[in-house]
């Protein structure tokens, strides 16, 4: 150091008052200077962009530019004037005491997140304008109301409720928290929502939209996912999905409309669990997404036909000039020629299958008239027997053989029917062949769908090998040219099967197709158990036939390669008693190989379930298979034969924001039960006995073990009744093994006896500093009558010295903790607390003492910061007042004079009428330097 620079100080110290606070005399020019910046520190800055220069900000066209909003102190307002726009490049995070007006068309662009959720509501002025935030926009800690279209890639509202007056537009997730209201249109990839959310406008999300007990949307909802929790969740518009669950109540007042087609009448892309009815008034009505318009008929066909005998011809209502998916599904009608059969394709399928029979032989040419609606006139045909012979059948004359097999299920035994018919001489009627005649009838089977197969089909009992055996029967035929003699079919497998008949001597012949259906489906969990909630698991389905035998030509890709259609099997819970939330269950769907289909399930929730396997209207009969794990109606949670299913992993996080709490002092955390998609799982409570006790340990940020600890985690268990909807809210207290120790960060982790599991980067939120703390009191000399301000102040230990802890603005000491002895005894004081107790602000706060009788004196002061009704402070025992514990016991310091090992309450000191020397200037200090 210089020697003119030494002089300065020399010169500072020798004539600048000294004022002694705390034991320490410190120069009055650092009071000065602290109060200086301490003054300009606390006014508030109002920021206006209105075409005015604002520091550290740029200006081009209406557009401010602003690299951070770091310059921004706790009290500055920002004003956003109507058509100018604010940018910052950075993060933006306000707190309670910031600002924000906008109006008109103002804007506020920040690349990075913009956090507005502590804000005082009585701050955030938005009567207009647009926010454009690069990553995640969050708001509503506090209840606020604004009106401003938001454009964020995550739209974070919670949780206190928001209402906004515009439209969100989300690139990712948008969740709406309990009680809040968008007056506008809402878009992202996943929407979800509180309890008693309402949205006046549409919802759009390309993946899902979940709305909670009793939201509401006013407009229409187009999704993938739509799932309406218990209780009355309610669209008022349509909803265009390719899945819905409708729980308790829940319930659209306009049309589903199931984006993967469903069949008439039907809600094929619903599962309703909503307690309405389909197609009633609050039930689900749903119909397949319509093309614009329809535009011609196929007609298929395989150009040969046999004289009075159905002929089974398909006609396809087309959309378009090529006949290219999608087709036509809105519903038509019309007569089939030559044969003039009336057919309908109902609404929700694009075709149907025309049984026509024709009396006279030779050729004719197929085609619809009396078509409905009239605009589809043209028809078009698929000749697959003589390509490019178009819409020309030929039809062959003869006695024929009209054999019926009603479809059935596999392994069940059916009997044929058979009769005999020929044209009449004139060719204008069919008339009995055989009449009274015994005839040996030769019988053939063929597989149509799958093509291929290995199991045999059996008549009377006799296995008939497909195709090449044969199965011969003398068969008597009555008057009406019908088979007396009796005959029996069964077939063990899945699928479509073709039966032929013929008879060599007279030149007969006859043919059909049936189908049989898997009897039911077995469903076993396949995976270990417990399955983590949200994990994928294994569930097994095998389809079986009448014996409990697989059906191996249940094969999709078997009946897929035969142009087959109707076979998809769904996956899905079977609870209809199910006791707590149900959850969100998914199960895509799998292709069945040799009968067997292996799902991937999901569900999020704990406890059991029952799965059901559903198969609707299989190759298009009215043949339905199910099965079930279920076997009584109880509640799924205590009897379900899937699971347990337990939690994926604890997710402990701070119940307020603080950043540190003493050493000693509860640390307010919600635990809380997870799925493996990062949704609470409501089920673990107690009240379903789902959920069981949990231990919280402490470590170091990283993860690992403190080695060794520098404390000890006290009120670590969690009991098992804590928890509800999985939610538990422990207080542990962490204290450190000495008294001063360096802050030092910690990382809350929950585990229980099952959930060990490895947790993602997410699950543990709660990592505050831990500080050793302690309260201080000031002492004071002043006039006779005062006042005199007592400054208060909370301090940790830095690992070398004690400071003010500016982070506590959470301390509360009730008035009735101060405790004053008085000397003398008559003196009385006026004591000034406002309001009636006193509350830390970043770690310091003060109050008056006036004195309003009785000459010069003094007044102890201290503190009861325990429970107990006087403190224990080093004033002689008999001359504390008592007093109300503050039970805070963690600020209390060591006092060294009356205990070097137990913290006891701080004490200080006011002075009325006395003035020390202290206080005087000094006006001559010589100090030698050897």
């Amino acid at each position: 150091m210089s020697f003119p620079s030494l002089f300065a100080i020399l010169f500072a110290r020798a004539h600048l008052p000294r004022l002694r606070v705390f034991g320490q005399w410190l120069p009055a020019l650092v009071f000065a200077l602290v109060g200086l910046l301490g003054s300009s520190m606390a006014q508030a800055t109002v920021y206006t962009f209105n075409g005015a220069a604002v520091y550290s900000c740029t200006l081009a066209n209406k557009v401010y530019t602003c690299p951070t909003s770091a310059y921004l102190a706790e009290y500055d307002q920002v004003v956003i004037a109507d058509g100018y726009t604010v940018k910052v490049n950075n993060n933006v995070v306000t707190g309670y005491n910031h600002g924000l007006t906008m109006s008109g068309t103002a804007r506020l662009i920040v690349t990075g997140d913009l956090n507005i959720a502590a804000m005082n509501p009585a701050n955030l002025k938005v009567t207009g304008g647009d926010f454009d935030v690069g990553a995640t926009f969050s708001a509503g800690s506090i209840a606020i109301a604004m009106t401003a279209n938001v454009k964020a890639a995550v739209i974070q509202l919670g949780t206190d409720d928001v209402t906004i007056t515009g439209s969100l537009i989300s690139t990712g997730l948008v969740n709406l928290s309990s009680d809040s209201r968008v007056n506008g249109n809402v878009t992202g990839t996943v929407v979800t929502t509180g309890a008693n959310v309402v949205i006046t406008g549409n919802v759009t999300a390309s993946s899902k939209v979940t709305l909670e007990s009793g939201s509401k949307v006013g407009g229409n909802v187009d999704t993938g996912d739509l799932v309406l929790l218990a209780a009355s969740a309610v669209i008022s518009g349509n909803a265009s999905v390719n899945s819905a669950r409708l729980e308790q109540w829940g319930k659209v007042t306009g049309t589903i409309y199931c984006k993967n087609g469903t069949a008439r009448n039907k809600c094929d892309c619903v599962t309703n669990n909503s307690g309405y009815k389909l197609n009633t008034e609050d039930g689900p009505r749903c119909e397949s997404p319509l093309p614009k318009g329809p535009h011609h008929f196929l007609i298929t066909h395989d150009g040969l036909g046999d004289t009075c005998v159905p002929e089974k011809v398909n006609v396809r209502a087309c959309a378009n000039a090529a006949c290219t998916a999608p087709h036509y599904t809105a519903g038509v009608s019309g007569t089939l020629g030559p044969f003039g059969e009336a057919f309908t394709i109902p609404a929700g399928t694009e075709s149907t299958d025309v049984l026509g029979t024709r009396i006279a032989s030779g050729a004719a040419t197929l085609g619809v008239t009396s078509a409905a609606p009239a605009d589809l006139f043209a028809t078009t045909c698929l000749n697959t027997g003589k390509p490019g012979a178009g819409c020309t059948m030929e039809f062959i004359g003869g006695a024929k053989l009209l054999l019926s097999v009603p479809d059935h299920y596999a392994g069940d035994k059916v009997a044929v029917g058979v009769a005999a018919v020929k044209q009449s001489d004139n060719q204008k009627a069919c008339v009995p062949a055989f009449k009274g005649v015994q005839q040996t009838v030769a019988y053939s089977c063929g597989y149509s769908k799958p093509k291929s197969g290995t199991q045999a089909l059996s008549l009377n009992g006799t296995a008939l090998a497909c195709p090449s055996g044969t199965f011969n029967i003398p068969t008597d035929f009555d008057v009406n040219g019908k088979a007396t003699t009796a005959l029996t079919l069964s077939y063990p497998d899945a699928g479509e099967m073709a039966l032929a008949a013929s008879i060599t001597t007279a030149a007969a012949h006859g043919n059909t197709t049936f189908k049989t259906a898997p009897k039911s489906f077995a469903v076993a969990n396949a995976s270990a158990v417990p399955i983590r909630a949200g994990a994928g698991f294994k569930v097994e389905v095998r389809a079986l036939n009448a014996a409990n035998e697989v059906t191996k030509n249940f094969d999709t890709t078997a009946l897929n390669n035969a142009s087959a259609t109707d076979h998809a099997v769904a996956l899905a819970m079977d609870c209809p008693s199910m006791a707590g939330a149900p959850g969100d269950f998914s199960a895509p769907g799998v292709p069945f190989v040799a009968g067997v289909g292996s799902f991937t399930a999901t569900w999020t929730e704990v406890g059991k379930i029952d799965l059901k396997a559903t198969l609707a209207r299989f190759l298009g009969s009215n043949l339905a298979s199910g099965g079930s794990t279920r076997t009584d109606t109880a509640s799924c949670h205590a009897n379900g034969k899937v699971g347990p299913f337990i939690p994926a992993y604890f997710k402990v996080a701070q119940v307020d924001p603080r950043t540190s709490y003493y050493s000693g002092e509860p640390i307010a955390l919600a635990v809380t039960a997870m799925s493996q998609g990062g949704t609470a799982t409501q089920n673990y409570t107690t009240g379903l006995g789902l959920s069981e006790a949990a231990t919280l340990t402490v470590n170091k940020t990283d993860g690992t073990a403190f080695a060794p600890s520098p404390g000890s985690l006290g009120d670590a268990v969690i009991a098992a009744t804590a928890f509800e909807n999985g939610v538990a809210k422990p207080k542990p207290v962490y204290t450190f093994a000495a008294r001063a120790t360096a802050p030092t960060q910690v990382r809350l982790r929950a585990a229980s006896a099952t959930v060990t599991s490895a947790l993602p980067d997410t699950a543990e939120q709660a990592k505050p500093f831990i500080r050793s703390g302690r309260l201080r009191l000031g002492s004071r000399f002043g006039n006779l009558r005062g006042p005199l301000t007592i400054p208060v102040m909370a301090e940790y230990w830095t690992g070398r010295s004690w400071l003010l802890n500016d982070e506590d603005s959470h301390t509360v000491i009730s008035s009735t903790s101060f405790a004053f002895t008085l000397n003398p005894t008559g003196m009385t004081l006026a004591r000034t607390f406002t309001p009636s107790s006193l509350t830390l602000a970043k770690g310091t706060a003060s109050f008056g003492l006036q004195l309003t009788a009785g000459g010069p004196g003094r007044a102890d002061i201290a503190v009861n910061l325990g429970a107990a009704g006087e403190d224990n402070s080093c004033i002689a025992v008999g001359m504390k007042p008592a007093t109300t514990g503050a039970a805070i016991p963690w600020l209390r310091p060591l006092n060294t004079a009356c205990s070097a090992t137990i913290a006891t309450d701080p004490v200080g000191r006011a002075t009325f009428g006395i003035f020390t020397p202290e206080q005087r200037r000094i006006i001559h200090v010589r100090e030698v330097f050897n």
